[in-house]
């Protein structure tokens, strides 16, 4: 009884494999006819191939590469085929984490966009908030200044944070704030700061050492403000108003905090500001 050979045109229709991709299998030595007609020449594959090639398609689509099936196929050790897969797997979780990196930078700076199309309205229609905000972590340099001194101050803080990169690693991607202390905030001094400092990302470790430097989690009464530092003093009062009105108490020291700043705009009419101020209903 004659066995089923297959040519490989009809292996390429069965599998779905183009023709050039199983000679390129043959000439590598992966996955090779078994049957040579002796008077034409040609090759054929023999029915009991059909699960080697399967398996081979199946640990392609796992993301192993053609060199590593072959060595697997070669000496059929399962321990060579874990060690892949763990290989495989961390480079996929990488791959997923970088994703998603990405997709949260896409996302912020979407709001980026959505912030500056706001600040071109301009501050007309303010928005009030309250959000509750778990403990922060931070570095500062608490130092009495006005904004006119800004510029100072900033190149101030950019050295301590690349020194706190240095000793603890600490990243310099979080923004600058700045802070009002609640005094100030209560008689109106709006225009009058105490410290400018930055949010800290670190291990569980490395806070420790940053203990007495904590924004406690609380609940803060926010808004955003529009256009140039040269106007923030209105919407602090604004916002010191729609406190008041609302017969909320402040509890600590405000954060100013940029959004949108001349890193991402040319026009500072385009700058966004974040004002938190910490409140007791």
């Amino acid at each position: 009884m004659n066995r089923r050979r297959f040519s490989i045109g009809e292996m390429s229709n069965l599998f779905g494999i183009s023709k050039q991709t199983l000679r390129h299998y043959d000439k590598i030595g992966l996955f090779e006819p078994l049957y040579i007609n002796e008077k034409t020449g040609y090759r054929y594959y023999e029915l009991n191939q059909f699960y080697i090639l399967l398996h081979i398609q199946e640990l392609k689509q796992a993301g192993i590469s053609l060199a590593r099936i072959k060595e697997y196929i070669d000496v059929k050790d399962t321990g060579l085929l874990k060690n892949t897969l763990s290989d495989i797997e961390e480079d996929i979780d990488s791959q997923i984490k970088d994703l998603i990196m990405k997709k949260e930078v896409a996302k912020e700076l979407r709001n980026y966009l959505s912030m500056i199309d706001s600040a071109n309205a301009g501050n007309e229609n303010r928005y009030f908030g309250l959000k509750g905000i778990e403990n922060r972590f931070y570095i500062e340099i608490a130092i009495d200044f006005t904004m006119d001194q800004l510029n100072e101050m900033i190149e101030l803080i950019i050295e301590l944070l690349v020194v706190a990169n240095e000793n603890h690693g600490f990243k310099l991607t979080n923004p600058v704030f700045l802070r009002i202390n609640k005094e100030n905030l209560m008689s109106k001094k709006f225009n009058y700061y105490n410290g400018i400092g930055t949010i800290i990302e670190s291990t569980g470790e490395e806070n420790f050492h940053y203990s007495d430097n904590i924004l406690k989690k609380c609940k803060y009464v926010y808004t955003y403000h529009y256009g140039s530092y040269s106007s923030m003093v209105d919407s602090y009062e604004a916002l010191y108003n729609h406190i008041t009105e609302n017969k909320y108490v402040i509890a600590g020291d405000s954060i100013e905090i940029a959004r949108v700043n001349a890193l991402h705009v040319d026009n500072p009419k385009e700058f966004v500001t974040e004002i938190q101020i910490p409140i007791i209903e």
